[in-house]
């Protein structure tokens, strides 16, 4: 995907993370994102604080881990799925 955004004058996936000038939030700045019925593209910015970094993190390993391992059923046999899962909320 970076490679994608990068021909499109974007940038890189590096330069969506920023620290801010005194280190205590990151703020996510993603492409512009074209809409139907919108002038123009939505820009989005998200900032985070040390702590929120720390939850994603935590989640992310969490929905990692849950990809590596297969799952297993009330019974204890593996269970194959074709279907991709839904996220969980």
């Amino acid at each position: 995907m970076s490679n994608d955004v990068s021909r499109k004058g974007i940038g890189s996936q590096e330069e969506w993370w920023v620290l801010s000038a005194d280190r205590r939030s990151m703020l996510l700045q993603l492409p512009p994102l074209a809409i139907d019925g919108l002038a123009e593209p939505l820009s989005l910015a998200l900032e985070f604080d040390a702590g929120a970094i720390d939850q994603v993190l935590k989640r992310l390993s969490e929905l990692r881990a849950q990809m590596l391992s297969p799952e297993r059923s009330s019974t204890g046999a593996v269970e194959t799925s074709t279907e991709s899962p839904r996220l969980k909320r």
